[in-house]
């Protein structure tokens, strides 16, 4: 697996150049608001509660860019309440369950067998853990977000020095 790419600030300080990167190519950002989407209607109690703690957090961090962002915040809320929900499930009803079997003689055995939400709840645990890295939510993926929305931040309050964060007091 390759490496993370890199914010475009951090590729505009090692560039050859105003809006190039090391190699000559030119760095795109991406322009837009950083606001929260509203929360979607029908959402289950679960995922409501989860939009309610994590869209405050993360807007506080700058890192939601409104309508934009609105998708994934719905995908990473529902695969959350599904989520704790199966979790729920597995520990009320265990990992297993005997289930009646034939061998190949015809006879009719019982045996243990895992239970099919196992797999969905292995399933929405990894969803979630997808998404929580896609949105910065663990310590890992937190600190390059907010540092991505900072230098995004800076970028546009003192754009009068164009891409050189170095610039500022050369006149």
């Amino acid at each position: 697996m390759g490496a993370p790419p890199k914010p475009a600030a951090l590729k505009l300080l090692n560039g050859r150049g105003p809006g190039k990167d090391s190699a000559g190519r030119p760095v795109v950002s991406v322009p837009s608001a950083r606001e929260a989407p509203a929360m979607p209607k029908g959402l289950p109690p679960e995922a409501q509660r989860e939009w309610k703690r994590i869209v405050p957090l993360l807007d506080k961090l700058g890192v939601l860019a409104g309508d934009l962002h609105r998708g994934v915040l719905i995908r990473y809320v529902r695969a959350w309440a599904e989520f704790v929900e199966l979790s729920a499930d597995v520990t009320e009803h265990g990992r297993t369950a005997v289930a009646k079997v034939r061998d190949s003689a015809g006879n009719e055995t019982t045996k243990r067998v895992p239970r099919p939400e196992v797999k969905f709840l292995a399933d929405a645990r990894a969803e979630v853990h997808r998404l929580t890295a896609e949105l910065g939510l663990s310590p890992a993926t937190e600190a390059k977000a907010y540092a991505s929305a900072q230098a995004t931040k800076a970028k546009t309050d003192d754009s009068r020095y164009g891409s050189n964060p170095f610039a500022g007091g050369a006149l």
